[in-house]
């Protein structure tokens, strides 16, 4: 004779078992928002390297002596430099202390461009483009250098 028979949970196993389950969905909640803010930030970084490139491309493509490709600021390799020391790093600029040879600005970024003339060889001109934009309270940047040979 049975007495008493099982069939069912009870209050507690249940009250567990949504526990158990709302903190595995609070964790997949919190992984879900650290993976939406890491694209946007690569987001941005893919826009401004692909914006670098363009400029890269275009300036590249511009004949040697193309009025784009003059240092009209006589500063030379100094125009896109940080005046903290390190001193030859190349990083965001201070237009104040180291005036840009060319700036515009595309929406949130900015893109800078500095031309040095026979540097560090004759007959050759280094191309400096940095692209900036703020994020979260900073600047970020990407730099991208080419070396400009007569053709």
């Amino acid at each position: 004779m049975k007495i008493n028979s099982d069939n069912g949970f009870t209050l507690i196993e249940i009250l567990i078992a949504i526990s158990i389950l709302s903190i595995g969905i609070f964790s997949v909640a919190s992984m879900q928002i650290s993976a939406i803010k890491g694209n946007s930030s690569a987001d941005r970084l893919t826009r401004a390297t692909t914006i670098a490139q363009d400029k890269i491309e275009q300036l590249i493509s511009v004949p040697y002596n193309n009025a784009d490709l003059q240092d009209i600021n006589g500063d030379g390799n100094a125009g896109l430099r940080n005046p903290f020391p390190p001193l030859p790093a190349l990083a965001i600029p201070d237009t104040n202390t180291y005036p840009t040879d060319y700036q515009i600005t595309d929406g949130e970024y900015t893109v800078y461009w500095n031309i040095s003339v026979d540097d560090p060889m004759d007959n050759n001109k280094i191309i400096n483009v940095i692209v900036t934009w703020p994020y979260k309270g900073t600047t970020r940047n990407v730099v991208i250098r080419y070396i400009k040979l007569p053709s």
